[in-house]
């Protein structure tokens, strides 16, 4: 009882605290985003698109809400860091770190950069690559088969990468491919439609993957040309969102594209180049489709050279979009554990001085005298 009243406005306040820090956790979100914690991302039941900001660059990372992830294109090699706190951090935050599905649109460095380090550090269910053989790869192919790619060192160590993971399942033919889980359409190819092109950005599929909340249209680094062939061969659906071609090249992105595809928001993967990305001319295209369309595409489109890291994500009422910049700013912890923190620090303050404090007094002892000779 003695203790109690002694110590009474301690152990209330202590508590009182404690309780106050608990109920706090019911409203973490807030909590999360106000102390910059982790960015907060759309729930692994929601069908998800990450179009990460991998500089002068692109990969995009999609979750679908039947619990498949995929990864498309891996950015340069100077983005490695970067890419890869965002895919642990943010994407993979609640995953078990495995790709379903990954696919190489081309062999260009700024889409197979970090491919290597993905295959070498995930666990890859299929890979989809190009046509295009890469002879420092000790692969070997008739002209006319397929591209063959002799220079490229990065394209080559993916390849050669590859070949040492014999558990993956390998695709390289791109044409009419689908890809489908429990009877549930994910994603669709509507090109390449020949086996060999003069331009390795060619053989990157015009790919459409989502479900009925939301559709995005990838197309990687394919010319114009490639988009309109695509255009004629098939009926694209409509779709939410629209990736532009080859960060926003005047050789991509066509007006005839966009007719047949209908977005109804855009979004570019660029970073600062000397190639002027995107141009004026294929914001003029943009420009044109909305005022023919009443669309307001040119108006809230997206960059990620401007805004960092883009998430589209399916909503009960249909889509919407969230930014995520500057991922490594972030202390990438979660709420509670600061909580539990908090109330171990709360215990040392306010309940330590309960234990009693050390006496300061001097205490006397009698001296003995000696007698001396």
């Amino acid at each position: 009882m003695k203790f109690w009243l002694k110590y009474k406005f301690n152990i209330i306040v202590y508590l009182s605290l404690v309780v106050v820090l608990l109920l706090t956790i019911i409203g973490n979100t807030y909590f999360t985003n106000a102390l910059h914690l982790r960015p907060v991302v759309p729930c692994k039941d929601v069908t998800s698109v990450h179009i990460v900001d991998v500089g002068q660059g692109s990969c995009t990372l999609m979750h679908f809400a039947s619990g498949e992830d995929m990864i498309i294109d891996s950015g340069t090699p100077n983005c490695s860091t970067k890419l890869m706190n965002y895919i642990n951090n943010v994407f993979f935050l609640h995953g078990d770190k495995t790709f379903e599905y990954a696919i190489l649109t081309h062999s260009d460095s700024d889409h197979s950069g970090n491919m290597s380090y993905i295959l070498s550090h995930y666990k890859v269910g299929t890979f989809y690559r190009p046509n295009i053989i890469s002879t420092l790869a000790g692969e070997t192919a008739q002209i006319g088969d397929a591209y063959i790619d002799s220079e490229n060192t990065i394209y080559a160590d993916v390849i050669t990468t590859l070949n040492n993971h014999t558990e993956i399942n390998v695709v390289t033919n791109y044409q009419d491919v689908t890809i489908t889980h429990n009877g549930a359409t994910l994603l669709n190819m509507y090109s390449p439609t020949t086996d060999c092109y003069d331009n390795v950005n060619d053989y990157s599929p015009i790919m459409i993957l989502g479900d009925n909340k939301l559709k995005v249209c990838i197309t990687g680094d394919a010319s114009s040309e490639v988009e309109i062939r695509a255009t004629n061969d098939y009926t694209l659906p409509d779709v939410d969102v629209l990736v532009l071609g080859h960060h926003g090249s005047n050789s991509s992105t066509s007006s005839e594209l966009l007719e047949a595809l209908q977005p109804e928001q855009v979004a570019v993967s660029v970073g600062d180049n000397i190639y002027g990305h995107p141009s004026s001319e294929t914001y003029q295209r943009l420009i044109n489709y909305d005022q023919t369309y009443g669309k307001h595409t040119f108006d809230n489109i997206l960059v990620t050279r401007t805004v960092g890291n883009i998430i589209y994500y399916g909503t009960p009422d249909g889509y919407s979009h969230m930014i995520v910049s500057k991922v490594d700013s972030y202390l990438h912890v979660d709420y509670y554990v600061l909580v539990i923190i908090t109330i171990g620090v709360l215990l040392v303050v306010f309940v330590r001085p309960m234990g009693g404090k050390k006496s300061n007094k001097r205490v006397n002892t009698p001296k003995i005298k000696t007698k001396t000779k």
